[in-house]
């Protein structure tokens, strides 16, 4: 099972975080935000709008975004993002 960490510290998040502290970390203190944006494909696939936080949680890069929180995959060391994100559904409980 993947530990969550916070994405700015490095610290491990408490299991029974929820999707909004690990959401939390603020998207402008982790630098250029510009290349998140997978392209200018506004129409079949989600783009980032007004992206405002994001946590790494094992290989998934979590971003909360305006319409609803998405993912995409992420290795160590990459700098940019290609890969279309998923929307992340929410299940009421």
């Amino acid at each position: 099972m993947a530990v969550a960490k916070h994405l700015i510290s490095g610290h491990p998040l408490p299991a029974t975080a929820t999707l909004a502290m690990l959401l939390a970390a603020s998207l402008t203190a982790c630098g250029d935000t510009s290349r998140l944006t997978p392209g200018a494909d506004v129409g079949a696939t989600p783009t980032l709008m007004s992206p405002f936080g994001m946590a790494l949680v094992g290989k998934a890069l979590f971003i909360a975004n305006a319409y609803a929180p998405v993912k995409v995959p992420y290795e160590e060391g990459q700098t940019s993002i290609s890969a279309t994100p998923v929307e992340v559904v929410i299940a009421k409980t």
